[in-house]
């Protein structure tokens, strides 16, 4: 039995969501192992232009008053930012690959320097530096960051969360005998998410 996480490391739900997947993965560890898959949010090509970023900032303000969770809204999508997240996807699989021992924290790292500092996590040298304050060789992740390996293991990330059906992040789903079930699609409180994934234990 293996539960899945499917996510989007510049997906605003998802940085609301961290609290409690990490409550989850402490108190469910033992039980159920955790699989990350990355599902490509945002492909963009061009610069948001400032509609794009007020309607983003308003899901940002959704989800805070939601979560609680810090946001920089002064600062946060600068002008001229291109919102494709492919290359942060790419960066959890790198260190999922990697088999770093801190990965979640890695995440964390990420979703927080995105969406409470304003930084760029779509530069390699931001992600870089996340790595090696996660505990990474910085050569190392570098390297593997632009491989074709790592794209093609991205690539194969967001095919699995088409071929499945997932629809938004954050999403959990637990497979047990090659069969799925849906734990929690969207954002929930613990006490709800808890009582959802008890109920799919259950069976």
């Amino acid at each position: 039995m293996q539960l899945y996480y499917f996510f989007d490391p510049m997906c605003s739900w998802c940085w609301g969501f961290a609290p409690q997947l990490e409550r989850l993965r402490h108190q469910y560890a033992e039980r159920l192992p955790l699989t990350l898959v990355v599902g490509g949010l945002r492909s963009e090509t061009h610069p948001l232009d400032e509609a794009q970023r007020d309607y983003i900032k308003g899901h940002w303000h959704r989800v805070q008053e939601a979560s609680g969770q810090p946001f920089d809204f002064e600062h946060g999508l600068p002008t001229g930012f291109v919102y494709d997240t492919e290359p942060a996807c790419r960066a959890v699989v790198t260190a999922r690959e990697m088999g770093s021992a801190r990965l979640f924290d890695f995440i964390e790292s990420m979703q927080r320097a995105f969406y409470a500092e304003a930084r760029d996590i779509t530069d390699p040298a931001v992600v870089a530096q996340l790595a090696v304050d996660a505990g990474m060789d910085r050569a190392r992740f570098a390297e593997a960051l632009v491989s074709d390996s790592m794209r093609s293991r991205t690539k194969a990330d967001f095919e699995l969360c088409a071929r499945l059906g997932v629809q938004g992040f954050p999403t959990l789903a637990l497979k047990h005998d090659q069969q799925w079930s849906a734990v929690s699609q969207g954002f929930l409180p613990w006490a709800s998410l808890q009582a959802r994934l008890e109920a799919v234990l259950a069976g």
